[in-house]
């Protein structure tokens, strides 16, 4: 974005009207100016020439520096919000593996008690087998 003259302190609507017709539309314009180039403008002598030029690049400074600081600041909450992420991604995958640890103990002991049935089972058919074939033992004795 264009920063125009009329930012500058010391520079009114009026005088920069006059500094346009010179060439001298925005702030970057006067800050890289000279002396000499900016005295040539009506009401600009030497001492006013310098102050302006000077004001002009204190403004230009200032403005590197907020610029700076937003892209600092930008790059500073980008690491914060992938750190967040990273925190939140880990929590979600932590609560995943307890889930899957949690369904895992459960299908264990789920099929802990089927085995113990069918175990009980087995053994329950394998004394009715037993009672049957004795008792075919005895009728056939």
């Amino acid at each position: 974005m264009k920063r125009l003259v009329v930012e500058v302190a010391g520079i009114g609507q009026a005088t920069s009207i006059v500094l346009a017709k010179y060439g001298f539309e925005t702030i970057r314009d006067l800050a890289s100016s000279n002396i000499k180039s900016l005295s040539i403008v009506p009401g600009f002598a030497d001492a006013r020439s310098a102050l302006t030029i000077r004001r002009a690049e204190d403004l230009l400074r200032e403005e590197a520096v907020l610029s700076a600081k937003k892209i600092n600041d930008i790059a500073v909450s980008k690491k914060e919000v992938a750190s967040k992420v990273s925190k939140k991604a880990k929590k979600i995958a932590k609560k995943g593996k307890n889930k899957s640890k949690a369904n895992t103990d459960k299908l264990t002991k789920a099929a802990a008690k089927l085995k113990k049935k069918k175990g009980l089972k087995e053994k329950a058919g394998s004394k009715a087998a037993d009672k049957k074939k004795k008792t075919k033992k005895n009728k056939k004795k």
